[in-house]
């Protein structure tokens, strides 16, 4: 109360801590692929058209590998799909935490995952591809060790949509598996 004024004030305060939690907690659910805890195809496909028109705008180069694990139906088909499970766990794990802090990293689904690589041109990705599917090659699960990926790369290339870029990625995804799987491929 202000005696001179005679105004009378209240004030009320809410803690909102509860809020917050629920409201990161929704994010995570909403963005985060609950098999394998890397982000998912929601997630990436905000990645992808924000890194679109940054390139609009800025014209910086920015990178696309879509990686598939080669004979995934034979982990869960040989040994059961708890198997598989676990393959793409490690999978993920091990891709993770072998790119840049700046790339961002998705379970597209199944047993594909795609790989963002912004402020980055063809040749950076091309090798952190071979580097990648070099590093999977080492996935040791106690009971198939023999784990590989063929991985498909591309660049954003001005005007292109996130449909062609994903367009191209998949036909270099799909010539890598055609030459004999474990392999990098381009398209530009």
């Amino acid at each position: 109360f202000d005696e001179h004024e005679n105004n009378l004030y209240i004030y009320s305060l809410t803690d909102i801590t509860e809020m917050s939690y629920e409201k990161v907690e929704f994010e995570y659910k909403a963005y985060n692929d609950k098999l394998t805890n890397v982000y998912n195809r929601a997630k990436i496909d905000e990645v992808i058209d924000y890194n679109i028109r940054l390139s609009q705008r800025y014209k910086n180069n920015f990178c696309l590998i879509v990686i598939d694990i080669d004979h995934f139906k034979n982990f869960n088909d040989t040994y059961g799909h708890q198997v598989g499970d676990e393959v793409l766990v490690l999978f993920a794990k091990t891709i993770n935490n072998a790119i840049r802090k700046t790339d961002i990293f998705a379970r597209w689904g199944g047993e594909e995952f795609v790989v963002v690589l912004p402020e980055s041109k063809i040749e950076d990705a091309i090798n952190l591809a071979k580097y990648l599917r070099k590093i999977v090659e080492k996935i040791e699960h106690k009971v198939d060790k023999n784990v590989t990926a063929s991985f498909g790369v591309t660049q954003y290339c001005e005007g292109d949509s996130a449909a062609g870029l994903f367009k191209r990625a998949d036909e270099s995804l799909y010539i890598a598996k055609e030459k004999g799987r474990n392999r990098v491929e381009f398209i530009i």
